[in-house]
């Protein structure tokens, strides 16, 4: 067994090491308050974060969509373009026909009266 001395020194020991243990607990017990508040700004600012982020990808896809539509009705537009510009070819082909036509009826017509006034 110990000695009442040694008993003594062993209880201040203790006892030192109970207040070391108990100072150390309430300077985190009085930080808790701070990092309470800290980490409630930090969840706020990251909620709002999110939102951000939420609204920006929201925003992000409907621009794929109008994109999407848009390059739709560009490759429309774009048929229907090469097409007017068929039939704009064909109506030019058709018009040249006819004034060559035209011009063979007029010489046609230019040779049959001057056979006529020879007669």
């Amino acid at each position: 067994m110990f000695s009442p001395e040694d008993q003594q020194i062993e209880i201040c020991l203790l006892k030192s090491n109970l207040e070391e243990i108990e100072n150390g607990l309430i300077v985190q017990h009085s930080a808790l308050p701070a990092l309470e508040v800290e980490n409630e700004l930090k969840y706020r600012e990251t909620m709002t974060a999110l939102r951000v982020v939420r609204s920006l990808n929201s925003q992000i896809e409907q621009l794929k969509q109008e994109s999407v539509r848009l390059t739709a009705k560009r490759m429309q537009l774009k048929r229907q373009c090469e097409d007017i510009s068929r039939e704009l070819e064909r109506a030019r082909t058709n018009r040249n026909d006819l004034e060559n036509l035209l011009k063979q009826e007029e010489h046609d017509t230019e040779q049959e009266m001057y056979v006529l006034c020879l007669i």
